[in-house]
């Protein structure tokens, strides 16, 4: 379980997130949701070490966390993945992170191909990621954070560029993460494309969580700032 305690972030004299109290529990599936500006980026970045930690404590079960263990014990997707795409085939992008990380070759060359396969990537495997269909960038993108194998994985605003056939093919692998026990915590708008997955939602307004229960009370709720 991640414990989020009395966090808060300010940029340049601007409060982006104020005292904020969550608790995300291993193999959970939240829906983040705001209006544009309410913090949910920064929530995020904060939980997978992409920003520091300012104010407040990080616990994942007893033990605080730190910046640097946000990071092995975390995964983030970008909203655009193109920013996050790395390798010139889609093999050496699943392959980068664990590249990093000191991974036998063997090893290494057994978790690129099962994770394709199971992703359904592995005949792209010598194609160049931009050649890839925005769905299937996305695809790739999530898989060389899942290959990583963390325990909860971070996505923002995943779907928002995609076709209906892009948005099926990225929930799709991202169900079958939460089936193997990652907690997935994803910002979005796009309350309806989730709904049958999530078991909680929480909503943000101001930096604050002024929501935080299940998607029917949400939607039965007076906020209306985003998409339903």
């Amino acid at each position: 379980m991640l414990r989020i305690t009395n966090l808060s972030f300010e940029y340049k004299s601007k409060m982006a997130l104020s005292n904020i109290n969550l608790l995300i529990h291993d193999g959970d599936f939240l829906l983040l949701t705001g209006a544009n500006g309410s913090g949910k980026t920064t929530l995020l970045k904060i939980l997978s070490g992409l920003l520091p930690i300012q104010s407040g404590r990080i616990f994942h079960n007893t033990e605080e966390l730190s910046q640097k263990d946000l990071k092995m014990l975390c995964g983030y997707v970008f909203h655009n993945p193109v920013n996050q795409i790395i390798g010139s085939t889609v093999e050496e992008d699943v392959a980068f992170g664990l590249e990093n990380m000191g991974i036998a070759r063997i090893m290494m060359h057994e978790e690129v191909e099962k994770i394709l396969r199971k992703f359904e990537l592995y005949k792209f495997r010598d194609e160049d990621p931009m050649n890839l269909s925005a769905g299937q960038a996305q695809k790739l993108v999530v898989a060389s954070i899942a290959v990583l194998k963390p325990k909860y994985l971070f996505l923002d605003e995943p779907t928002s560029m995609l076709d209906d056939k892009g948005c099926q093919q990225v929930k799709e692998v991202i169900q079958l993460l939460n089936r193997i026990g990652v907690a997935i915590v994803i910002s979005t708008h796009e309350i309806h494309l989730f709904a049958d997955l999530a078991k909680r939602i929480v909503h943000l307004s101001n930096g604050r969580i002024d929501f935080d229960g299940s998607i029917a009370d949400f939607i039965n709720s007076d906020i209306d700032d985003v998409e339903e």
